[in-house]
């Protein structure tokens, strides 16, 4: 029966931790005006894209292997590698507010359920 008890207010505090961090990433986004990425994914990615591809095929090109199918998979991986580069560089403002704002909200959720869970008694 306490098990039960602890496990919901368990549940309950950690519903509203994640609740706070979305709740913070939402504040995020609406003080961006709905955008994430700046600038525009659709033009940013091509170039870092096409370096990567490039990069990885010449890189495993030059390592040695002469196969066509690895040359196609290091330019795969390369390209990979510039898609997730661009990605957090042109977002890495929302994603700093996001996570500031994110933080705030889950330490306060925090303080407040160690006040509760550790009251402090002047009297």
């Amino acid at each position: 029966m306490e098990n039960t008890q602890w496990f919901k207010g368990s549940l309950v505090y950690f519903t509203k931790l994640v609740e706070a961090g979305f709740e913070g990433i939402s504040v995020a986004k609406r003080e961006n005006n709905g955008t994430v990425f700046v600038p525009p994914l659709k033009t940013a990615v091509w170039v870092p894209m096409a370096t990567g591809a490039f990069a990885g095929a010449v890189g495993t090109r030059w390592k040695g292997n002469r196969k066509g199918s690895t040359v196609a998979i290091g330019g795969l991986v390369g390209s990979l590698v510039g898609l997730v580069t661009v990605l957090g560089w042109t977002s890495r403002r929302f994603a700093g507010n996001a996570a500031k704002r994110a933080s705030h909200n889950v330490n306060k959720i925090r303080d407040a359920h160690w006040l509760d869970t550790h009251p402090i008694d002047y009297a």
